[in-house]
């Protein structure tokens, strides 16, 4: 299963495609939320940049293994594609 987490506004959309959804508040201790989940054997994380970089240490201990698989949900840098098109 695909998990996406993150703050409320920035993950929820991905709700509304099958995926399940975690939510984080800024400053939640995040080792408390994650562990429970990749437990649960979630193969895919995807996870919200403002709590990746922390997720990131906490999950040096699961690198041997092959699952789960976290990608990092960010914003590209500079203008997207639909900016540069209305320019």
């Amino acid at each position: 299963m695909i998990k996406v987490i993150g703050s409320k506004n920035k993950v929820a959309f991905f709700s509304l495609f099958g995926f399940k959804v975690v939510f984080l508040a800024k400053g939640q201790e995040i080792d408390e939320e994650i562990q429970p989940i990749i437990e649960e054997g979630d193969k895919v994380l995807i996870v919200d940049e403002e709590f990746y970089e922390t997720l990131s240490q906490f999950l040096e201990r699961y690198r041997p293994k092959t699952f789960p698989l976290v990608f990092s949900l960010r914003r590209p840098k500079g203008k997207g594609l639909l900016e540069k098109l209305l320019e």
